[in-house]
């Protein structure tokens, strides 16, 4: 499987970028994210889950183009995570991350025995299996992001799209978080792709990275990223 940036520019009436985005990211991946707060990160994650149409071009998955994929089909094969909270605080933990398994759940709303094991097993490997209970207003900031993060995982889609994920954990919570994500693209064959401000964490797990900076955007292995010219400004000026 594989996700195809073809000719993209993305914006709102003008583009973001002075040239034109291609990009391929293959199974199994995962792309780091980077740039300056108001650059078009978010912009692209939100082109991406068809909440802003491209100004050109095409994103392609397995040679189609999303555009042409049914809502029910795009939510078994995309899951996203933005940095805007959902207002969930009057639910448990266990009803925010059963939230990811809609795209399945039959007319009647009810969960299966199979997606309650996906629940509790998302749970579990994200360190929250204690506090499915628990209302989400009476959890940590960090706890309740770490219950959207598993929410996502839930969706069991071949890519994962996440806006900041790192944000309100501390430290060790993100290494813990970037290793479990790193252990599911190898494991389960999917692509990530997470924006972050935390260069330093992301790049000893990232596969490639891809930086949008000055309206200029490069995407390489992370092994590469480092002798490139954007990017050695980008380090430098953040």
């Amino acid at each position: 499987m594989y996700l195809e940036l073809q000719n993209l520019s993305i914006g709102y009436s003008k583009p973001l970028t002075e040239t034109s985005i291609h990009a391929k990211f293959n199974c199994p991946q995962m792309c780091a994210l980077f740039g300056n707060n108001g650059i078009g990160k978010t912009t692209l994650i939100k082109t991406l889950a068809r909440l802003v149409l491209p100004l050109n071009g095409e994103i392609l998955f397995n040679q189609k183009n999303i555009s042409e994929i049914s809502q029910t089909e795009f939510a078994k094969q995309f899951a996203f995570l933005f940095t805007k909270r959902p207002f969930l605080m009057n639910h448990t933990i266990q009803d925010i991350i059963a939230l990811g398994r809609t795209p399945y759940v039959k007319w009647n709303g009810k969960l299966s025995d199979h997606d309650l094991q996906i629940i509790h097993y998302y749970a579990k490997i994200l360190g929250i299996q204690d506090i499915l209970a628990k209302p989400a207003d009476e959890v940590s900031d960090g706890q309740f992001q770490k219950a959207m993060i598993a929410k996502t995982l839930a969706q069991q889609t071949p890519v994962i799209i996440l806006d900041e994920p790192l944000s309100f954990l501390d430290y060790k919570t993100k290494t813990q978080i970037l290793k479990t994500l790193k252990d599911i693209v190898c494991t389960e064959n999917k692509i990530v792709i997470l924006s972050s401000h935390d260069i330093h964490l992301c790049k000893e797990v990232a596969d490639s990275v891809f930086l949008i900076h000055q309206k200029q955007w490069v995407y390489k292995p992370s092994e590469e990223i480092f002798s490139d010219t954007l990017f050695s400004d980008f380090f430098q000026t953040d």
